[in-house]
């Protein structure tokens, strides 16, 4: 194996990193390293690691362990892959974490702008964002008239951009740097909303070039309108709308085994119209 191929921390993680689909989705359970996988994932899309040479590489002590990082000051051009990522979470710390692991295996600094942390090197980019505030650079790159409207609406900036989608007035998708974005992950999507989930259906469906990689836990939702009757819920409407490749991860690498149980008989109880969680959603416990 070349020296400097990237590190994994399981031969699945191996598998879904380097699995060509355009449409990725990953379903793990609680500390499955999930963010971990995107943020590796978001590298191995940017950069040719397998043609990255030993001084190009730069092994670290970070709160993290000790991690094999790349110093893109020394990269050529012809190191980097066509990217421009766009990654968007629904919640701050979240974003912080993702722009954290990221800084610390590319050795950067990000840029905030607004509410986006951005990257720009002036051959990849690296975009990270709420969901709505992705939502809002689309509508902003064809001046949408609604972002003129005095408050958020971000439910309806969500429907207005689905219609605008439809009726080809968004020609593509963007970056906060107005470059074409290639790339979009959308992490902690379980508890999306249906018409982000519908959005993000229809920029697959729209434009062909792009890349998504979605990332979340069923079992985690915390909110009634990712499982509510009248929808599938948004991790299983988006792979089957898209005919992602999905993969499912039931190792948790943070739990002791007595967590892990007690886990396992809450959710194994019988309060889904006579089904378990595990039976309702087809998921897999927890290891």
């Amino acid at each position: 194996e070349h020296p400097s191929f990237m590190d994994y921390e399981f031969e699945l993680q191996r598998e879904i990193i380097e699995c060509k689909s355009k449409y990725k989705l990953l379903n793990g359970v609680p500390g499955s390293l999930k963010t971990l996988t995107l943020v590796k994932q978001v590298i191995y899309d940017a950069i040719n690691i397998k043609n990255i040479t030993e001084n190009k590489i730069i092994t670290k002590r970070t709160q993290y362990g000790i991690i094999k990082t790349y110093n893109l000051e020394n990269l050529d051009s012809q190191d980097f892959k066509p990217f421009h990522g766009c990654i968007n979470t629904l919640t701050g710390s979240v974003s912080e974490e993702i722009k954290s692991r990221i800084s610390e295996h590319l050795n950067i600094n990000f840029i905030k702008h607004n509410s986006h942390f951005v990257y720009d090197n002036g051959i990849i980019s690296i975009n990270i964002s709420s969901m709505d505030g992705f939502i809002h650079t689309q509508l902003l790159s064809y001046n949408s008239p609604i972002i003129e409207e005095r408050g958020d609406y971000y439910d309806h900036k969500t429907s207005t951009l689905i219609e605008d989608i439809k009726n080809h007035k968004l020609t593509e998708i963007v970056t906060k740097t107005n470059h074409r974005c290639s790339h979009i992950y959308s992490d902690e999507f379980q508890d999306m909303k249906n018409d982000r989930c519908k959005l993000l259906v229809s920029m697959c469906r729209s434009f062909k070039y792009i890349n998504m990689n979605i990332y979340g836990d069923i079992l985690q939702t915390i909110y009634v309108h990712s499982i509510s009757e009248n929808s599938e819920h948004p991790m299983i409407e988006w792979k089957n709308k898209t005919k992602a490749i999905e993969f499912n991860n039931n190792i948790c690498f943070r739990c002791p085994s007595s967590h892990l149980k007690l886990l396992e008989a809450i959710l194994s109880q019988k309060i889904y119209s006579g089904q378990s969680a595990y039976e309702c959603y087809n998921v897999p416990i927890a290891h």
